[in-house]
């Protein structure tokens, strides 16, 4: 839903209208996160109660992120400079988290300029503050990270553990960097049912208000399935019913395995 890979100044001097849907994807990809943490405490040990969590850019996708994992009992802050600046919270403002914090997640727009630009963000400079055992999640922009530098953290610090979804030369994947991390996969953490139906309907709407026409399709989302009731005292407390839960509904491995799957079977062809 982002608008980095788009020239809306060419768009405007040629006269093409152009709409989006920012945001309408972010309840999945705040889910993504959730399920990482998940998989990483089931598969690699994990241990999330007591953990601190900071969000790098706190707009649709991080706020509700935060929430959520506040929700799950994870201490959870925020570090958006901008946001900082046109609300003049300083909880928005909260660098010494990244150096503190157990996991890092990132939701920053693409900013090639200005006074936060976020190309390369996270450089060996960034990565030196982290903790030798950070859980860092990149879902926002593959190019936010120098994946060289990202790659030696990784060598040097086996106790880590980095997510992404996201990668610089999309699609072609930096398979190194891919063997290396604990969950990559292709760039699917807003490819949700839900989120594709109201983008689609945003669209829908944005298309016919420019030509000045009725929207044909009003209709909601369809109805979820049955609701069932989750008694946490099976369970003695969230973490452990997130644990069995969530990889019911989506198994990121899964993803993670086939994406490895593939590129290794490209390979192979490549070489044959």
């Amino acid at each position: 839903s982002a608008t980095d890979h788009i020239d809306l100044e060419y768009l405007q001097g040629r006269g093409i209208g152009f709409c989006h849907a920012p945001g309408c994807n972010a309840r999945s990809v705040a889910e993504y996160v959730i399920s990482a943490l998940v998989a990483l405490q089931r598969e690699r040990g994990l241990q999330l109660q007591g953990k601190r969590a900071v969000v790098v850019g706190c707009g649709h996708v991080g706020s509700l992120l935060r929430s959520m994992l506040e929700a799950a009992g994870i201490a959870c802050s925020a570090h958006d400079p901008p946001l900082w600046e046109r609300t003049g919270d300083p909880g928005y403002l909260d660098a010494e988290a990244i150096r503190t914090a157990e996991i890092i997640s990132l939701h920053v727009p693409l900013m090639n300029s200005g006074p936060y630009p976020t190309r390369g963000m996270v450089d060996a400079a960034f990565l030196a503050q982290l903790r030798p055992d950070a859980v860092l999640i990149n879902t926002s922009r593959g190019e936010v990270v120098d994946e060289h530098a990202l790659l030696e953290f990784i060598q040097g610090h086996p106790e880590a553990h980095v997510v992404l979804d996201v990668w610089r030369e999309e699609p072609r994947i930096n398979r190194q960097l891919l063997s290396l991390v604990s969950i990559g996969t292709p760039h699917i953490a807003g490819y949700s049912q839900d989120g594709r139906i109201k983008a689609a309907r945003r669209i829908h709407k944005g298309v016919c208000e420019y030509f000045g026409m009725e929207p044909g399709i009003d209709q909601s989302l369809p109805p979820a399935g049955p609701e069932f009731e989750l008694p946490m005292e099976g369970f003695g407390d969230g973490f452990a019913a997130m644990q069995e839960t969530v990889p019911t509904v989506y198994d990121i491995l899964h993803d993670h395995r086939n994406l490895k799957r593939i590129l290794d079977m490209d390979t192979q062809q490549g070489a044959a």
